[in-house]
């Protein structure tokens, strides 16, 4: 596909954009309303995105997934009850909640095919993968994205902290359910 197709591709998408700038390609995630949530259409037109990039090799690739896609699900059940995501000072309200477990084994079940789906298709080009929990040593991850990407290195502060629990079995009152219904599906890895 020629660049100028693969712009034009993608110019009514609702769900990405992509731009060149230099060696640098960009693929920005328009899901603001949903915080660029994963889903089956958006890693569908990723992956083509993606696909379509991997021709250029100029362009690198930083592929971002979640190392522990049980601690993301709970994270989402969290705060869609305290509506808090991220802090600026690192405090977060202790709470306690249940978990529907089922629906949160499909969840589960749909990030870690999304997940492989990003690292299947990004194989082989000139990419790196970053783990969202990598972003808890920031001023080295940041260092490692400006080298990888050919720029001056740039100190950057972060602006916002993930709120999440160190236990989660201190939080979720079905936790027990939960931690046998990921036994039971392969999934004892994320307890």
């Amino acid at each position: 596909m020629q660049r100028q197709n693969l712009y034009l591709a993608f110019m009514n998408s609702t769900l990405i954009k992509i731009d060149k700038d230099n060696r640098i390609g960009f693929i920005t995630l328009c899901r603001a309303e949903k915080k660029n949530a994963l889903s089956d259409e958006l890693v569908n037109e990723l992956t083509t995105a993606i696909t379509s990039l991997e021709n250029d090799d100029d362009i690198k690739v930083i592929v971002l997934i979640r190392t522990n896609i049980f601690k993301t699900v709970l994270s989402r059940y969290r705060k869609s009850i305290n509506r808090v995501a991220h802090v600026t000072d690192g405090a977060a309200p202790d709470i306690h909640f249940s978990v529907p477990a089922q629906k949160m084994m499909e969840q589960m079940k749909e990030l870690h095919r999304a997940n492989n789906k990003l690292l299947n298709c990004s194989e082989g080009m000139n990419r790196l993968v970053m783990h969202y929990e990598d972003f808890f040593n920031w001023d080295e991850t940041m260092n490692k994205v400006q080298a990888f990407l050919g720029v001056k290195i740039l100190a950057l502060p972060p602006v916002l902290k993930k709120v999440g629990a160190d236990k989660w079995q201190n939080e979720v009152e079905n936790y027990k359910e939960v931690e046998a219904l990921l036994q039971q599906n392969n999934f004892s890895e994320y307890i």
